[in-house]
């Protein structure tokens, strides 16, 4: 890899010959190593491996009274986690009634430019524990008002929720993506479906209000357009009939 006129140019060979890509920045993602050398883990019975130290869902170590939490163990590395972490080990540590560690509900950002952020399952482990019973919702940035009037319009979204409208993951690429995220973190822990932020007022103009309550309105009108009362009543009213289909759609591509 070279720079060439401020950029960074990176020429690949394989059997198709040589390609090469360039751009302005390049981001190495190193990863992370535990720092337990010197700790003599084998002598106090920990066991370990390359990840770092393995603990089970209370914290537990090998050796029981042993706890471990946060970037030294095999378990997420992130600093949400690691703090949720430090709390449980703590507790179980001190206190007889204990705790378990629990970071399917742990939402993570990226803070490129722009940011990306993720909450939930991913598509594939969504596909591996609930088959095909799921929906996806996708979202522009470039359809987004406080997008447009910014100019930061390179994003997008995409929401994976269950047959209930309660969300799997997400993923946002786009500004405001961590606040946004963070909304969903908290509405994903309390298990409440996004429909129940239909009525609540949002900031406007803010990304939040274009995604998640987007995301939520969509959510609330499919709800309704399913619902046996609400068919019957638009079958009664022509002139209503396809008035929700058009708001969704409206909702969808705006």
């Amino acid at each position: 890899m070279k720079r060439v006129e401020g950029l960074a140019r990176l020429s690949i060979s394989g059997e198709t010959g040589e390609s090469v890509i360039q751009a302005e920045e390049v981001l190495l993602a190193a990863g992370r190593k535990p720092n337990i050398e010197g700790l003599d883990l084998e002598k106090a019975g920990v066991n370990f491996n390359r990840q770092g130290i393995i603990a089970n869902k209370h914290l537990n170590t090998s050796t029981t009274n042993i706890f471990a939490s946060g970037d030294v163990t095999d378990r997420i590395h992130l600093v949400g986690g690691a703090e949720h972490q430090g709390l449980v080990a703590a507790n179980n540590a001190l206190l007889p009634f204990k705790q378990s560690v629990t970071l399917d509900d742990i939402a993570w950002t990226v803070f490129t430019n722009p940011p990306l952020a993720h909450v939930g399952q991913t598509e594939e482990q969504v596909k591996e524990d609930y088959g095909f019973a799921y929906t996806v919702y996708r979202q522009e940035f470039k359809n987004i008002g406080r997008a447009q009037l910014e100019q930061e319009t390179t994003g997008f979204a995409k929401y994976l929720c269950d047959q209930n409208g309660c969300l799997l993951g997400a993923h946002i690429f786009g500004p405001g993506a961590e606040a946004a995220a963070q909304e969903l973190q908290l509405l994903k822990a309390l298990g409440k479906p996004l429909s129940r932020l239909h009525n609540i007022k949002h900031v406007f103009p803010t990304y939040s209000e274009a995604t998640v309550k987007r995301l939520a309105d969509i959510v609330y009108l499919q709800k309704m357009e399913s619902n046996p009362i609400v068919r019957m009543a638009l079958k009664l009213l022509p002139g209503f009939r396809n008035n929700i289909s058009a708001v969704i759609s409206q909702l969808e591509n705006s």
